[in-house]
């Protein structure tokens, strides 16, 4: 069944050209906000340990005036293999915010080797050998990983 939905706005904002700062990650979700977004998906985190006090509280701010707002913020829980604590967004939690990890592509919905989990991870989806179109030499193309949840 297909719908079409006039009130709906797909907008992408890249924020990883080349490096992923807090700054360009904040002001695109301030740029989501301000063109209304409902919904946010973040694909890209940080380790509380690995950024600036300052950058951090930027992040946590303007995470929280998104929420303040209804607006569900998802991102993903990471692909390091280990416990999303303290890994941002991701470990923001809040009442509008989904964190989600990677299932395998087998029939047995396991967790994915690379997946991070944790209490904050509120669902899984599958993510391993996701198929991503064609690579520069014409053949099929697949990607792992929670950004593909």
């Amino acid at each position: 069944i297909f719908t079409k939905c006039s009130n709906i706005r797909l907008v992408s904002l890249q924020v990883c050209a080349p490096l992923c700062s807090l700054i360009s990650v904040a002001e695109a979700i301030d740029m989501a906000m301000d063109i209304g977004a409902d919904v946010i998906s973040i694909s890209i985190g940080y380790y509380e340990h690995a950024v600036s006090a300052d950058d951090l509280y930027l992040l946590l701010s303007i995470m929280r005036r998104a929420q303040l707002q209804g607006i569900v913020i998802v991102s993903s829980a990471g692909n390091e293999q280990r416990s999303s604590a303290n890994r941002y967004p991701c470990w923001y939690g809040g009442p509008n915010a989904i964190c989600v990890a990677a299932l395998s592509d087998s029939e047995d919905y396991k967790l994915a080797w690379f997946s991070n989990y944790d209490d904050r991870v509120d669902i899984a989806a599958f993510s391993e050998n996701i198929y991503a179109g064609t690579n520069g030499l014409g053949d099929d193309a697949y990607v792992s990983g929670t950004s593909f949840s």
